[in-house]
C-alpha cells in the first residue's frame, strides 16, 4: 500500500486500487485499515453534514458520529460491482445523516420564553389581563388606517 503525505498532512489514497485493498483488509477486521479510510473520509463526511443540516448547531458532532457509522457500515456492505466506493459511501452517508436530521425536527424543542412553570394560575391569568389593557390603551390613540 503506498500512501501519500499532502501539504496538511492528510493522509490520502493514491489509487482506486489501494482503497479497494484497504475496503478489504476493513471488511476483514483490520482496524488500521477502517482507520485510514476513516481519516481519508473525514471532510467527505463533514461536507454532507454541513450541507445537510446547516441549522444543527451543537448537534453537528452527533450529526458526524451517525456520518462515521454510516461509512462503518458502508465498508461492511460495499460489494464493488455496482458503482465506486465513494459514490456508495456518499449515498450511504446521506441517507444516514437525513435519516438522523428528521428524527432530530420531530424531537420537541424546548420553548424559550416558557416560565408558565413557576407561575400560579392566578399569576399567569393576571399578566395576561395586563397585557391586553396593554395593547388596548396603545390601539386607542390610533386611526383606523394607521391599526
Amino acid at each position: 500500500m503506498t500512501f501519500v503525505m499532502t501539504k496538511n498532512e492528510n493522509v490520502t489514497i493514491n489509487s482506486r486500487g489501494n482503497e479497494r485493498e484497504l475496503i478489504n483488509l476493513a471488511k476483514n477486521g483490520d482496524s488500521d485499515a477502517f482507520e485510514k479510510l476513516l481519516f481519508d473520509y473525514k471532510n467527505y463526511v463533514g461536507y454532507i453534514v454541513d450541507t445537510t443540516c446547516w441549522s444543527c448547531g451543537e448537534y453537528r458532532e452527533d450529526f458526524m458520529q451517525e456520518g462515521f457509522l454510516a461509512l462503518f457500515r458502508a465498508v461492511r456492505t460495499y460489494d464493488g460491482l455496482s458503482s465506486s466506493f465513494s459514490t456508495y459511501a456518499f449515498q450511504c452517508i446521506k441517507n444516514a445523516v437525513i435519516t438522523a436530521w428528521r428524527k432530530y425536527e420531530r424531537i420537541p424543542k424546548e420553548r424559550e420564553f416558557c416560565d408558565t412553570y413557576d407561575r400560579s394560575p392566578e399569576e399567569i391569568v393576571l399578566e395576561q389581563e395586563s397585557a391586553r389593557l396593554l395593547y388596548e390603551r396603545m390601539m386607542l390613540p390610533l386611526s383606523e388606517l394607521e391599526k
